[in-house]
């Protein structure tokens, strides 16, 4: 019996990048601190963010903070 390779395993055969746009005002927010600083259980939220990237295994990790 044959079966297909897993998604999974495919990808992480390729080689890639990550970019993460995280450079909001967060004014919805009603704060003057950016959103990927402030704290979710714990941790900032764009920790989650950038932990989930990583776990893809990219060659590099770009997050992108400030705004203009």
């Amino acid at each position: 019996m044959v079966f297909a390779p897993r998604v999974e395993l495919q990808m992480a055969k390729k080689k890639f990048s990550v970019l993460i746009l995280a450079a909001g005002k967060a004014t919805r927010f009603k704060s003057e601190q950016s959103k990927v600083l402030h704290r979710l259980a714990g941790l900032p939220h764009g920790e989650y963010v950038l932990r989930s990237a990583l776990a893809a295994g990219p060659e590099q990790t770009l997050m992108v903070i400030g705004h203009a």
